[in-house]
C-alpha cells in the first residue's frame, strides 16, 4: 500500500534494492503468526486470521504505524505456506547471551493462505515496496465471502476513483481500485470489480469486493 504523505516514501528510497522475505515462525516470533518479514523500519506478521504491519522511520522507532488486517469469518484450518524459496537462510539469536537460537530458517518471496474461506486462497508478497494481496477464487469459492477489516486506522473509505483510502495518525495510505480477470485457454478476460464497504454497528468498516456484471463461475477468478 503506497503512501501519499512524507512518512512512508522514505522506505522506497532506502530499501529499494532489498526484497521483503518471509520467514517461517519456528519460535522466534509471537506464536500467533505463521510467517514474519522485516526490514529496518518495516515488519509484517502473517497468520490464517490476520496480517499485521508495523512501519516506522529508520532511527525513529518511537514513531510507528501499526495496522492489522483481519480476515472476517476466515477458516481456522487455513494452511499458510511459503512460495518461491529464496537462496540462503536466516538465523535468530534471542535472549541473554543468545540462549534461544533458531537456525537455518528458509526465506520465501511469497506466502499463500490456502482455503482461507472455502475455495479461496490469498497470495501475499511485496510489490513496489508495498504489501500486495492476490485473491484466488476457484469455481467452488464465493468472492462475496471475502471480508476484512483494518484495525489501527482512524477511518477507511473509498474515493471517487474507487480506491481504498486508509486514514492513519501518520498519513494516508491508498490501495488502488482492484483489478480482476479470468484466464480461458490463452485469453485473459478482464472482469469488472470494485471495493465494497459494509459499515458495522460499532463504526468499523468491512471491506469486500463486488463484481456487478458477474463472471464465469467455472473458471478461477483472480482479484488484485
Amino acid at each position: 500500500m503506497p503512501a501519499e504523505n512524507e512518512f512512508l516514501p522514505t522506505f522506497s528510497e532506502v530499501y529499494r534494492q532489498q526484497p521483503l522475505l518471509f520467514i517461517p515462525n519456528q519460535g522466534q516470533a509471537d506464536a500467533n503468526v505463521s510467517f514474519i518479514a522485516q526490514k529496518l523500519g518495516y515488519y509484517v506478521g502473517i497468520s490464517a486470521q490476520e496480517v499485521s504491519m508495523t512501519l516506522f522511520r529508520p532511527h525513529e522507532s518511537s514513531t510507528a504505524l501499526h495496522l492489522v488486517w483481519k480476515f472476517v469469518g476466515a477458516s481456522g484450518d487455513a494452511i499458510v505456506e511459503g512460495l518461491d524459496q529464496e537462496a540462503g537462510s536466516f538465523h535468530y539469536f534471542i535472549g541473554p547471551r543468545s540462549t534461544c537460537r533458531f537456525m537455518n530458517l528458509t526465506p520465501y518471496r511469497k506466502v499463500i493462505c490456502r482455503e482461507l474461506w472455502a475455495g479461496i486462497d490469498v497470495l501475499i508478497q511485496e510489490q513496489d515496496q508495498s504489501l500486495a494481496f492476490e485473491w484466488i477464487i476457484r469455481p467452488n469459492g464465493r468472492p462475496e465471502d471475502i471480508r476484512f477489516t483494518c484495525e489501527g486506522c482512524h477511518d477507511i473509505h473509498l474515493n471517487e476513483a474507487g480506491d481504498l483510502i486508509i486514514d492513519t495518525g501518520l498519513g494516508v495510505l491508498v490501495d488502488a481500485k482492484p483489478v480482476a480477470y479470468q484466464a480461458k485457454q490463452s485469453e485473459v478476460l478482464p472482469i469488472i470489480c470494485r471495493y465494497e464497504l459494509q459499515c458495522e454497528s460499532c463504526g468499523a468498516n468491512k471491506v469486500g469486493f463486488v463484481l456487478p456484471e458477474g463472471y464465469d463461475r467455472e473458471l478461477d477468478l483472480i482479484i488484485r
